[in-house]
């Protein structure tokens, strides 16, 4: 296990978790969030390709654990992933730990510089229509060549933590 990917619905706990997996197995976290974003919310990069470059060039390293969904580089992530993880909470559970979140009652680890969460309709529309089925279907692709962890709620994450 020298590439970790964790992926997964919004709110279900995967920055928390990767900080704990980085810890207990000594390796460097990224948190996408943090390389998406600059302060203010603001995208970090001007175009997709540069983006998607940022990635290519993160990938690379030979040991980590890559923590943020972001549909449109999964394909540059899960080729060179070892492991990968998938966050498969409920929608509901998710949607009360952003309304947590943005009440300011819980602060996720990733949060990047200078940047509050706060609840949006675009991260309520991007919760509703999570492409779970996708992802499973992605998922079934690399069953034969990667270890698959599908992770249903928070005792099964500190559960496979405890078994990694």
């Amino acid at each position: 296990m020298d590439r970790i990917l964790i992926i997964g619905i919004n709110g279900a706990g995967k920055s928390t978790f990767a900080n704990k997996l980085g810890k207990k197995l000594s390796r460097e976290v990224i948190h996408l969030d943090s390389v998406f974003y600059k302060s203010g919310w603001q995208e970090a990069h001007s175009t997709r390709e540069e983006w998607k470059q940022k990635v290519r060039d993160l990938v690379v390293k030979e040991r980590w654990i890559i923590d943020g969904h972001y549909n449109s580089t999964l394909n540059i992530r899960m080729p060179v992933a070892d492991t990968i993880i998938f966050f498969n909470f409920n929608k509901l559970l998710c949607l009360y730990r952003i309304c947590k979140r943005a009440s300011g009652k819980a602060q996720p680890f990733d949060k990047p510089q200078g940047n509050f969460n706060k609840l949006s309709w675009n991260l309520v529309k991007k919760l509703i229509i999570f492409p779970k089925k996708k992802i499973l279907n992605m998922l079934d692709q690399y069953k034969e060549t990667k270890k698959i962890f599908i992770v249903k709620n928070d005792k099964e994450a500190q559960d496979l933590i405890a078994k990694l």
